[in-house]
């Protein structure tokens, strides 16, 4: 069994997309909404990546089976570089296995050595239970936990943690 983290690239698009939309009721507590072409929007991510903002994959035995990422959690350019919001998603087939742990440890590795970045975020579904234990696992203090919305009652409240870079 060959398990390899390393950076993302276009070739990746299937496997992250399919991978997300695996996992993303688990992470949303429901369907993602229609309308809009998420696909697209990861080809998009996959190619605004870069030194501040990576994507990671992990492959096993030549399969990419997770990834994590790095987003700008602010728009304003006077501060974008200073905070990025964390991705994680496995494919559920490999739930369980020593899959994730990989591009996560790439994740903060980078983060901590990159010059400008300051803070991780992460709004994580307080019924995401494996997500909840490596936020845990790599030092991610809890903030708030923020209730459903009246918009959206069904779902399920979500925890905003916080990564200070540079702190580990």
């Amino acid at each position: 069994m060959s398990i390899v983290a390393r950076v993302g690239n276009n070739a990746d698009l299937e496997r992250i997309y399919a991978i997300w939309e695996g996992g993303i009721e688990n992470s949303l507590g429901a369907p993602p909404p229609d309308g809009v072409d998420y696909k697209a929007y990861y080809r998009a991510r996959l190619e605004e990546s870069n030194e501040t903002f990576p994507f990671f994959v992990v492959e096993k035995d030549g399969v990419v089976v997770s990834w994590t990422s790095l987003t700008p959690f602010r728009a304003n350019a006077a501060v974008r570089d200073y905070m990025a919001e964390i991705s994680v998603y496995t494919d559920p087939a490999y739930w369980g296995q020593p899959v994730t742990t990989p591009a996560v440890d790439m994740l903060f590795a980078h983060a901590d050595a990159n010059p400008n970045l300051q803070f991780l975020v992460a709004f994580i579904a307080t019924t995401n239970a494996r997500a909840v234990g490596l936020a845990r696992q790599y030092g991610l203090i809890k903030m708030y936990e923020l209730l459903p919305n009246v918009k959206a009652p069904a779902n399920p409240p979500l925890n905003l943690y916080l990564y200070r870079c540079g702190e580990r």
